[in-house]
């Protein structure tokens, strides 16, 4: 899949699990927007369970917390899992402090938000 502003990569032989690294910065904006096309794109190919690598993220702001609410709610109302993996610490506080550390499926590493993906066991 060709999406400049995201690593995406498939994990799965039948494209149903996907993974989108995030950069340094999750600010929204034109981000959100360039966010928003990955994920369609990876729904529209047949992805179910996508799995987001917040490990390199440095700076995240409250629309950029916002920009991953949303995703969650459209994919989830959609029947679609979402989960996020390597959760930096001071980005897992923001979402302590706004309680969507209740809300977002985070697995510590790859592997094991793979083996909660339900569509490829």
């Amino acid at each position: 899949m060709e999406n400049p502003e995201y690593n995406i990569r498939y994990v799965s032989q039948n494209h149903r699990t996907a993974i989108i690294k995030l950069k340094s910065s999750v600010l929204g904006g034109n981000d959100a927007l360039d966010f928003t096309n990955a994920l369609n794109e990876l729904v529209n190919s047949g992805t179910s369970c996508i799995i987001i690598d917040t490990g390199d993220v440095q700076i995240m702001n409250s629309t950029g917390i916002g920009m991953l609410a949303h995703a969650h709610t459209n994919l989830t109302k959609g029947g679609y899992e979402m989960m996020l993996i390597n959760v930096p610490d001071k980005i897992m506080k923001l979402l302590v402090m706004t309680h969507l550390d209740e809300v977002f499926i985070i697995h510590d590493n790859l592997e094991s938000a793979l083996s909660a993906c339900s569509n490829d066991n």
